[in-house]
């Protein structure tokens, strides 16, 4: 191998080094809903938070994304340095405190994560298809469903089988409400998506497929 071509390794590997420390460079916002936000940079103005996407190049900062305090859990630093953003007022005991919280969003992220039952899209179809048939009073077969789908408690054992971070944080009863929380908004979003489809394709076919 010539000079030159080891020069080149070596620029290219060098290259490579920094792209791939970039890459781990990134903090994150918490969010009380579970998400996650990776950012490059970001700082507090007023009652807002102001951050930089990764790879971000502009540094005009009207271009930055805003959340607003309040959505906000923590924001992590690159550095592994947290700020809480979140302050309970345990005065009357009727906030979660900070560690409380934390396993609260927990439990919301592994039911994003882990948590997917087709049955809620299944039967919002259902629901919706035989609700068109009615016309003007179609969407109350879907809104009695989503009800019902709203009021029931989402099941897990299986989960708790299959992934031993579930089963290890199920004792924690913050965490347990974050997960059948997040479990059930899911449930209900996943209806609403079916009943919306299905009231779509019943009023395709009642009232323009059979009606000719």
């Amino acid at each position: 191998m010539t000079a030159k071509m080891i020069g080149w390794v070596c620029v290219f590997s060098l290259l490579f080094l920094v792209g791939y420390s970039q890459t781990g460079n990134e903090g994150k916002l918490i969010l009380f809903n579970g998400k996650i936000i990776s950012f490059q940079k970001a700082r507090i103005a007023g009652n807002k938070i102001l951050y930089q996407l990764p790879n971000h190049t502009k540094k005009d900062t009207s271009d930055y994304k805003k959340r607003k305090i309040d959505d906000v859990f923590s924001i992590e630093y690159a550095s592994g340095e947290e700020k809480m953003m979140y302050i309970p007022d345990t005065t009357f005991g009727g906030e979660l405190a900070v560690n409380e919280m934390r396993m609260f969003i927990k439990g919301q992220q592994d039911a994003w994560m882990y948590y997917h039952k087709p049955m809620p899209a299944i039967g919002g179809f259902a629901a919706g298809f035989a609700g068109s048939y009615f016309g003007f009073y179609s969407v109350l077969a879907p809104a009695l469903y989503l009800t019902a789908v709203g009021a029931k408690t989402p099941k897990i054992d299986n989960l708790k089988s299959v992934h031993a971070d579930i089963d290890k944080n199920w004792q924690n009863t913050d965490y347990v409400a974050g997960f059948q929380k997040k479990a059930k908004d899911k449930n209900i979003i996943n209806g609403a998506k079916g009943a919306l489809v299905g009231l779509i394709a019943g009023l395709i076919t009642f009232h323009f497929v059979l009606a000719k």
